[in-house]
């Protein structure tokens, strides 16, 4: 009997190890993939001339054809302080991209996504984002770092890359929600409701995050959140990040 239970024990162990070098397998495969696009079809910028460790300035980004490789494709999302830069697909659900990549590979990573409900010209009062909380330090997994009020206060930026608009945009408070609160549900409606969609918003951020007043904006703003998995991976919590887009 022990020798049964040590050979089951060794057949566990190989199994773990294959599941272990499957995701390690797809994790790289994903990761080159996104620096693939990255090299491709993005130009960085430098920092603001004449200034000692200026802030960077916004990538060039060749969305056409990014969206020609990929019409799913609605934009390039890049936050400078947490080295976060990818495309931002919308597909017809919440589902497929969990697990697909920009190319349609399927793969654990996954992509970063636009809640299919949400306008894809970011019109609407409220905009919601997804990715990953990647062990690898890929996807959003610094996106809890803006819980940090002092490394917010330093990293405020956040650019939303369309064809022939460039949102630049600030990061304006961060914090841990419930995974199925009403904040999931405030979505969609484009320009037409944006103005009673962002002040609903703005009101169901004001109790969930210390960091936001309502008062401090208006029903013509548009906010976006940014979500993500706790590092925990309880799947009750997650981590937003809340900007307000400018022009």
């Amino acid at each position: 009997m022990s020798w049964v239970l040590i050979g089951l024990g060794g057949a566990g162990f190989a199994l773990a190890l294959v599941m272990v070098v499957r995701i390690g397998l797809e994790y790289s495969a994903a990761q080159n993939e996104y620096t693939s696009l990255r090299e491709g079809y993005v130009s960085k910028a430098a920092e603001n001339p004449g200034e000692a460790g200026g802030e960077a300035q916004p990538s060039v980004v060749d969305l056409r054809a990014l969206q020609a490789l990929n019409s799913d494709c609605v934009a390039w999302l890049e936050l400078p302080g947490v080295e976060i830069e990818y495309p931002v697909l919308r597909g017809g659900d919440n589902d497929y991209y969990l697990n697909h990549t920009f190319e349609r590979a399927q793969n654990a990573s996954g992509a970063i996504f636009m809640d299919f409900r949400s306008s894809a010209d970011f019109t609407d009062g409220h905009s919601l984002i997804y990715g990953h909380n990647m062990l690898d330090g890929s996807m959003f997994s610094g996106l809890d770092r803006y819980q940090d009020n002092a490394f917010l206060a330093e990293n405020p930026m956040l650019y939303i890359h369309l064809n022939d608009v460039l949102y630049t945009c600030t990061v304006v408070a961060a914090g841990r929600v419930p995974a199925d609160d009403p904040l999931y549900g405030m979505l969609g409606g484009g320009a037409a409701q944006a103005g009673a969609l962002a002040e609903a918003a703005a009101e169901r951020l004001g109790a969930l995050l210390a960091g936001f007043d309502p008062a401090d904006y208006t029903k013509e703003d548009r906010f976006l959140t940014l979500s993500t998995c706790t590092a925990t991976g309880d799947g009750v919590q997650r981590d937003i990040a809340v900007a307000v887009l400018g022009r």
